[in-house]
Formats: C-alpha cells, structure tokens, sequence
C-alpha cells in the first residue's frame, strides 16, 4: 500500500494571511480609538453648534467683541443661553465661560444664576420665531451666511422660492461657461424656424434626402483621401468602399 503524500503548507499564503489578519485588527483598533475620542454626536447638537456659531457672527457684526449691557444685550445673551443649554459637555460651565467672555460687564453671581435658570428650562428656538426675536432681515441674514435662523421679513415658503432661483441661476450660469448654447438661441438658429428647403421651393423631407445624400459623398470623398482607397471597378454609384487600416488610424488621430 502506498502511502500519500503529506502536501507541505504554502509558506507564502500563510505570510499573506497573517498580513491580512494583522492589517484588519489595526482598523479595528483604530476604529475603536476613534470611536472612543470622538463619540457620535446627534444632529441637534450640530444644528446647536452651527446656530451658536451663526449667533456669535451676528453679535460681532452689530455690536463688537461684546454684548452691551441693555435689554438688547441682555435678550442676546439670554437666547445664546438656551441654545448653549441643548449642546453636549458640561454645558453649565459653558455657559458661564461665554457670557464671560460676551458680557464682561455681569458679575460671577448673576452668570452662576443665569446658568441655573437657563439649565432649569431650556428653550428651543424654531427659525423663524428666532429671527423675529433678532430682527434679522433677509439681507442681513445672506450677507452672513446664516442657515439655522429665518428671516423676519421674509416667509419660509418665499425663501425656499428664492433658494430655487438662486440654483437654477447658478446651473444656467455653469452651462454658459461650459459653451451651452441658451435655448432661445438654439430655437432661433433652429431648423423649424430658420425653414431652408422654402428657400428652395421644396419639401422638407426632399430637402433632408438631400442633404443626407450629400453628407455621405462628402463622408467617402474624406475616406478616400486619407486611406488611398477607391471604388472597385464596376461598383455601383454612391457605394463607400469599407476603409483600410490605415485609413482608421488616421481617422483616430
């Protein structure tokens, strides 16, 4: 009885597959690490972020690097508040920090306090309440790249109608620049319009059978030129002869 042969492991698909496995493990890590430093954050928390940022820019562009001590100011500082209130981290902290920073001018104990009050019961703003508390006017508001706040003088429904017009504006624009011609030109230069075979005191079909009839003798008489290639002998009238191989490498350059 012969015995079988043992089949001697592939050395180098076992080095691939340690390669592999060692390369996915070090993804995962990474992965996990990732996930672990920078936890998955809710959209409402970035809409948050995105409105404080948006408010910090309206306040810098009406009254300086900070609030003034009003009831304007004071209202401001009070919406920015509520909107700090529903971000993630320890939010109380957060809040006393920025009115430090925004209203230099109120005491440690009344920003402990408006922390507490605001924490207590925090407000969410919609859009275009938010705006009408602001007074931010829709000029105001494109001028500033504001996205998470309405306008106080124009509707929701109005802004998305502008939003549209502002799109299709911009692909007309994109196209002009890509060598589109605009349809009114197009029509204009069009054949339904322009009507050549009356000129001719024609058909329109007898005047395509021509012009087609024509494009083919001026396609062959191109063949012929560039490949060196001529109508056998005895073919009919009109007959294309099928182009040599050196005539398709010409036609590709």
């Amino acid at each position: 009885m012969v015995s079988k042969r043992k089949r001697r492991p592939n050395v180098f698909a076992l080095a691939a597959d340690q390669t592999r496995a060692s390369k996915h493990a070090e993804v995962a890590r990474r992965y996990a690490w990732a996930k672990k430093r920078y936890p998955p954050v809710s959209r409402a928390v970035i809409i948050g972020r995105r409105r404080l940022a948006e408010l910090e820019r309206l306040f810098r562009t009406r009254y300086g690097n900070t609030l003034p001590d009003d009831d304007a100011g004071h209202d401001d500082l009070l919406i920015a508040a509520h909107t700090i209130a529903h971000l993630s981290g320890n939010v109380a902290a957060r809040i006393i920090s920025w009115a430090a920073i925004w209203a230099p001018w109120m005491p440690p104990d009344n920003r402990r306090r408006l922390s507490e009050q605001v924490l207590s019961r925090p407000m969410k703003f919609r859009a275009d309440p938010l705006a009408w508390r602001l007074a931010l006017t829709y000029a105001e508001r494109q001028r500033l790249n504001i996205t998470t706040i309405g306008a106080a003088d124009v509707s929701k429904a109005e802004r998305v109608r502008l939003r549209e017009s502002r799109k299709v504006d911009a692909k007309r624009e994109r196209r002009r620049l890509a060598g589109v011609e605009p349809r009114a030109e197009y029509q204009a230069n069009s054949l339904t319009r322009t009507k050549p075979w009356e000129a001719e005191n024609t058909s329109r079909r007898t005047w395509e059978r021509r012009r087609k009839r024509a494009c083919r003798k001026s396609d062959a008489s191109k063949v012929n030129l560039i490949g060196g290639a001529t109508l056998a002998s005895g073919a009919r009238a009109g007959h294309v002869p099928y182009p040599t191989r050196t005539a398709w490498s010409l036609l590709a350059l």
